[in-house]
């Protein structure tokens, strides 16, 4: 199992319009992709995670010819709401135990 972690900085005015993107647009792509196991969203004052675990890292680097994932890079970007380059981390399972993730609360 791996988890890619994508940060970013955000105008924090806008995070109602970004939280929407990520739960209306983004969400229902990353978590319909092969291999993807979790997405969840994570925000603290003006960062922004989207944290996805997948089974493999061939699952993660299909993502580059993905054309539904494409449109999303690109909407997020279209936005306007983003203040800073992103950046990507992978991590790989060393051991633990995964549990539900607690329902969205706005």
């Amino acid at each position: 199992m791996i988890v890619r972690i994508w940060r970013t900085r955000f105008d924090p005015s806008e995070r109602e319009k970004l939280v929407a993107y990520a739960n209306d647009v983004s969400l229902p792509v990353l978590s319909s992709r092969d291999g993807v196991k979790a997405v969840l969203f994570y925000a603290k004052d003006d960062e922004w995670v989207t944290m996805t675990v997948w089974d493999s890292q061939a699952a993660i680097d299909r993502l580059g010819d993905d054309p539904e994932y494409q449109r999303i890079v690109a909407g997020i970007l279209d936005l306007g709401v983003l203040r800073e380059d992103q950046s990507v981390e992978i991590f790989e399972y060393e051991g633990g135990v995964s549990l539900l993730a607690p329902p969205h609360n706005s």
